[in-house]
């Protein structure tokens, strides 16, 4: 320990990923290494079976600490471990499907008022009961109540069953500051999804650079791209998988306006292959995916038989 202590004691990043494989480092040993990195502000450890509530306890003894990824962890662990890292500013928690939240409601409120200078919540594809419904609903309203800038969240399959007033306040608050949002496959949006809905979103989000609106953009219209170049200029990635309801031209308009975008996914929406094929002619610095529907594959077969 002391020689730990006196090798790696001035350690400010440490990147453990993939390295807790197979238990070839147990929790044991990941806890006892860390508690000696009094300085540490950047941790990470995806994809790590080590990960657990005994680990975390050591986390939360590193008080400096910015940082934590801790995606894909396989093992049970209590979010609510976490509660001393007040300077923590990026949690990424995607994917962990076995979280616990003892005493969830009371622990709820008290962990996120801790965590007031998140900026950066990352819980994409997280299957808990804390990310069930109501239970998320009241996350969100936590995030709003108690952070102070959040920067990008990752809610991928979590919001639906966020109601249109918590999702409102959210955005209202943090808009201004929000640089990447992931909604994807989140259906409740949908629903209240109208072009309306649209136009005012990219409204209250000047600065956003990713936008992931993944099956969920059913009536997103060309009037709704002219909004959205002329209010998110700094937007470089957007994902409309699945989306339908624009043409060509309203591309052309979001891609003349955001002249900064490097990632376009239009897979499965209303764009047919020729017109994607004229987008990526056109622009070439952007990378424009697309997967053709069924319909518009028999179309292009039968244009050229």
């Amino acid at each position: 320990s002391s020689g730990i202590n006196a090798e790696y004691g001035h350690l400010t990043k440490l990147d453990l990923s993939w390295t807790g494989v197979d238990n070839i480092i147990t929790s044991a040993d990941a806890a006892n290494g860390v508690k000696y990195l009094p300085n540490l502000e950047d941790l990470r450890c995806r994809n790590c079976e080590f990960v657990s509530t005994f680990f975390l306890d050591a986390v939360a003894s590193c008080k400096q600490l910015k940082v934590l990824d801790l995606f894909n962890a396989p093992s049970p662990f209590d979010l609510c471990a976490l509660e001393p890292l007040v300077k923590l500013e990026y949690l990424d928690i995607s994917q962990c499907h076995n979280l616990t939240y003892k005493n969830q409601i009371s622990r709820q409120r008290t962990l996120f008022k801790s965590l007031s200078n998140l900026k950066w919540f990352l819980v994409g594809r997280t299957k808990s009961s804390m990310f069930i419904d109501e239970s998320f609903e009241q996350i969100v309203q936590d995030l709003t109540t108690y952070c102070k800038e959040i920067r990008g969240v990752n809610f991928w399959r979590q919001c639906n069953a966020l109601t249109y007033g918590v999702f409102h306040d959210f955005i209202e608050k943090f808009g201004q500051s929000l640089l990447y949002f992931d909604i994807g496959w989140s259906h409740l949006l949908q629903d209240y999804g109208s072009a309306r809905f649209w136009t005012d979103f990219t409204g209250s989000c000047p600065n956003l650079e990713f936008l992931a609106l993944t099956a969920i953009a059913a009536n997103i219209s060309d009037e709704n791209f002219s909004a959205f170049a002329r209010n998110c200029p700094k937007l470089q990635q957007l994902d409309l998988l699945g989306a339908r309801g624009f043409t060509v031209k309203g591309i052309q308009n979001l891609l003349r306006g955001c002249k900064d975008m490097i990632f376009l996914d239009l897979s499965y929406t209303s764009i047919d292959i020729e017109d994607a094929r004229k987008l990526k002619e056109e622009f070439v610095n952007c990378d424009i995916k697309h997967v053709p529907t069924m319909r518009h594959v028999s179309q292009s077969s039968s244009t050229s038989n």
